[in-house]
Order: C-alpha cells, then sequence, then structure tokens
C-alpha cells in the first residue's frame, strides 16, 4: 500500500535530515550533474515528482535539493523551445502569473520541440481568513500571565506593563524530533530583557516548567524563536517561555504561534490568530 507521508511518524526518525523527496531529488541532482547513461533522468524525476505530490510540506533539505536537482536538470536544457502565450523561448522557461494574469485567461505553453518536455506547477496565495488553530502530530496552547500569575487576554494592556508569555507544546506521540516554535509578536509589543525570565518575577506563574536550555533561541524585535531537540524518552509536554513588555498604544494584528518538525514538516501545529490591544501607560 502507498505510505501517507502526511501523516506523523510514517518515515521514522532520520539522523540525517532525510525524506523520500529528499533523497530522491540527490539522486536525480547527482545523476544530471555526471551526465551519466545509465540512469533514465526522465523517470528519476518522474520519481521526485511522485514522491513531492505526496508530501504536502517541505522541509529546508527537500527544498535545498530539489532546487540542485532542478538546475542540473537545466544544463541539459539548451536545445529546448518552447511557445509561452505566443512568445517564443529557448531553454528553460521559469514564470510568474498572479491572480489578475490567471483571471484574464489561461496561460498557454507549448512544446516546439522534438523531445517530451516535463512541467512543474505551483501555487502560492496567503488566505484571506486565517485559519482556526490545529495541528498534525503536536498541539501549541499560547497564554499570557501578568507577574502575579494571573492569566491575562492581550486587550487593554497597559502601556509599561510587563507579561509572561508561556508556549505549552504536546508531541502525539512523543517522538525523537529537531523542532521550531516560533512566536511572532503583535506590533506595539517588545520582548523584555531575558535575563529577568531567570529571576523571581516569574514564581507567581502557576505549572511553569520551562525547558532549561533549548538547542538555540532568538529574541528578535518582532517574534522569539526557539529550536528544540526531542527524543522518544523525553515527556511528551514541554513549556517555552519569555517576558515581553507592551510600549506602543493602540489595536494590532496577533499572527499564530507554530511548532514544526523541521524534518518531518508535516507534523506541525498553529494557534488562533487574534488581536491585540495596548492602552495609555496607568496611572
Amino acid at each position: 500500500a502507498a505510505e501517507d507521508l502526511d501523516q506523523p511518524g510514517t518515515t521514522g526518525w532520520r539522523s540525517d535530515y532525510g525524506s523520500p523527496v529528499r533523497d530522491a531529488a540527490a539522486v536525480l541532482a547527482l545523476a544530471a550533474e555526471s551526465g551519466s547513461k545509465a540512469l533514465d533522468l526522465h523517470a528519476l524525476a518522474g520519481r521526485v515528482q511522485y514522491q513531492r505530490e505526496r508530501q504536502r510540506y517541505l522541509s529546508t533539505q527537500d527544498n535545498a535539493w530539489l532546487l540542485l536537482a532542478a538546475n542540473a536538470l537545466t544544463q541539459g536544457s539548451k536545445d529546448l523551445r518552447l511557445d509561452v502565450d505566443g512568445t517564443t523561448r529557448e531553454g528553460a522557461f521559469y514564470g510568474s502569473f498572479d491572480d489578475a494574469r490567471l483571471k484574464s485567461g489561461p496561460v498557454v505553453i507549448r512544446n516546439r520541440g522534438a523531445g517530451p518536455v516535463d512541467a512543474m506547477v505551483g501555487v502560492l496565495g496567503v488566505p484571506s481568513v486565517a485559519p482556526p488553530a490545529g495541528g498534525n502530530g503536536y498541539s501549541i496552547e499560547r497564554a499570557y500571565y501578568d507577574l502575579d500569575g494571573r492569566r491575562v487576554e492581550l486587550i487593554g494592556v497597559p502601556q509599561g506593563q510587563r507579561l509572561v508569555a508561556v508556549l505549552t507544546v504536546r508531541a502525539d506521540p512523543a517522538v525523537a524530533a529537531r523542532l521550531i516554535v516560533d512566536d511572532p509578536l503583535p506590533a506595539g509589543f517588545e520582548i523584555d530583557n531575558p535575563n529577568l525570565l531567570k529571576s523571581a518575577d516569574i514564581a507567581n506563574v502557576p505549572g511553569l516548567a520551562l525547558v532549561d536550555a533549548p538547542a538555540h533561541q532568538e529574541l528578535r524585535s518582532d517574534r522569539f524563536v526557539a529550536a528544540v531537540e526531542r527524543q522518544t524518552s523525553d515527556p511528551g509536554v514541554f513549556q517555552l517561555g519569555y517576558l515581553l513588555r507592551a510600549v506602543t498604544p493602540g489595536t494590532y494584528a496577533q499572527p499564530p504561534a507554530a511548532v514544526e518538525d523541521m524534518y518531518h514538516p508535516a507534523r506541525r501545529a498553529w494557534t488562533d490568530a487574534g488581536s491585540a490591544r495596548v492602552t495609555g501607560a496607568s496611572r
């Protein structure tokens, strides 16, 4: 039976960061670069396309090797001749078409050469309505607390107030993984002094059990990002936290927080999007 690569755990743990897409693309890239006649490049490209169509999300390794494979294949496309909307083009063709162009009529591409031509089409867009919270293999919750341990919402936060942001990630099932946790800040808020997070200022937050040392974390001007390495023997729940401060009055959109297994990206989760409001400084 065909393996469903969008289901958690089907490809297992890969210490080499690989996946069926990455492996197939790497073989195709190396075969095309070497000019080998022992391998059927058309069949290899078909295998890559087959694996790509079955894998909804791609890792950085997948994308890198797909790019290398595409570049290697273009080295042999100098004799390619296409007609694109009535204009003759020599060699490989790359194009992008926006919504307005596609609404005006179909894009017509004809092969004017003697040999077969492979075409790959991708679609990129931004949803007009933010999707609801969800996930596959993980769930993530984002919560805020004042320094007295009371849970609060980012509505009517006085300018200058400090809060503790807590991200709780649950894995189902708990498996080895290299995770990225990404929490964009709403405009009007900034991450506060990270050294204060280790002080008694967060002692009142109930049930707080932060990861001692993520593999890497960045406190950026617009988001909190952490890389977390997990083993199968680790608990299925972990928490990350940081301090933030309300700095600029106004009402702002808040993007969702997300967690993703970097090398099995079908395993991911995200929170709801929302809004935040900062009021004038309290007196």
